[in-house]
């Protein structure tokens, strides 16, 4: 796959894109979901999963503010911590390799609940403004949708806060509302909704894949070392499915992080069936509006693109992945030269 843009924006997009409030995308009946920084880390985590968000704005009583975003990755990033400290106790020689240290330990269910304990009972005003994958940069809330983008781009962020004049956060706009918007916009997009992925946009490195053996707290922290939200799985050198940072909402008990990571998907799965996608596919072929209707209609914040003809992907479940395409990615050819 190319990894150039050969495809320009047409003019009527990027008029869109500049007449466009960043405001616009989100629903009319949009709330301000939020937590406080007197909460602990277990409160924000089930306040996350039962409004499947993947972060939420900290507000700070004593301040009167909003201090930073509370994501699932800097839980994810807390859990791994926790655990990683528990193991080197065992195994210091491994230390310096944190997913050999894991794959390599061994956890008992009291080891698994004493972790709980410490990571959920955990001040949330401790990792306010540590997050590892969101930082904390507020735009004006009359800014355009392409103000928006580019901050998005050139930060790579997946959400900013709007704020207003007296800097007070209205509104939080993340990629996802903006490729929503976009795909129910795709008339403006001209020859470009045509133009295939492979000419029209750069695409994500592939994360090396875990076994389905594997244990699920050695999967969690790759994904946290790796600073992504997405591992493909596999069985014997075939793809099975994904593990996101998401369904880390499904580990409220962590006794089920130290079991392999394929029956801890399997577990999710039994939940609740669209809670673990597997491998939502992309194909280079795949035209720029197509893929935006996808995303927009599916709600992944990842696919796998592949070489492999759609006639085949039909047939088989399981496909060599070349890449990934984010939403990140759908983004980044709109950004202001």
């Amino acid at each position: 796959m190319s990894t150039t843009t050969t495809t320009s924006v047409p003019e009527q997009l990027r008029t869109l894109l500049k007449e466009t409030k960043a405001r616009q995308v989100l629903p009319q009946t949009w709330d301000l979901l939020h937590v406080n920084s007197t909460d602990t880390v277990g409160a924000a985590f089930h306040k996350m999963a039962e409004k499947n968000v993947y972060a939420v704005p900290v507000f700070d009583k004593a301040s009167d503010s909003f201090t930073g975003f509370l994501g699932l990755s800097d839980i994810v990033h807390q859990i791994v911590r926790f655990f990683v400290a528990k193991a080197k106790l065992a195994h210091p020689d491994l230390a310096k390799d944190v997913h050999k240290l894991l794959s390599a330990s061994t956890f008992n269910q009291t080891d698994a609940e004493n972790i709980h304990h410490k990571v959920f009972n955990h001040p949330l005003a401790d990792l306010v403004n540590v997050s590892t994958t969101n930082g904390w940069n507020p735009v004006s809330d009359a800014a355009s949708l392409q103000e928006v983008i580019d901050v998005l781009t050139k930060e790579k962020l997946s959400r900013v806060p709007l704020v207003n004049a007296e800097g007070h956060v209205t509104a939080i706009v993340s990629e996802s509302a903006i490729v929503r918007y976009l795909a129910a916009h795709i008339d403006q997009f001209g020859d470009f909704a045509e133009a295939p992925l492979s000419a029209a946009l750069k695409h994500s490195p592939l994360l090396d894949a875990s076994d389905m053996e594997e244990s699920t707290i050695a999967c969690f922290a790759k994904l946290d070392s790796h600073k992504t939200s997405h591992l493909p799985l596999t069985s014997h050198g075939k793809s099975q499915g994904n593990l996101s940072v998401k369904d880390i909402k499904a580990a409220d008990e962590f006794e089920r992080l130290i079991q392999p990571v394929g029956e801890f998907v399997a577990y999710i799965r039994q939940q609740n069936m669209k809670a673990v996608h597997p491998y939502m596919h992309a194909n280079n072929t795949d035209t720029v509006g197509r893929t935006y209707g996808r995303f927009a209609a599916t709600g992944v914040h990842t696919m796998y693109l592949t070489d492999m003809p759609h006639e085949e992907l039909e047939k088989t479940s399981s496909y060599p992945p070349v890449g990934v395409v984010t939403l990140h990615d759908l983004l980044a050819p709109l950004a202001s030269n």
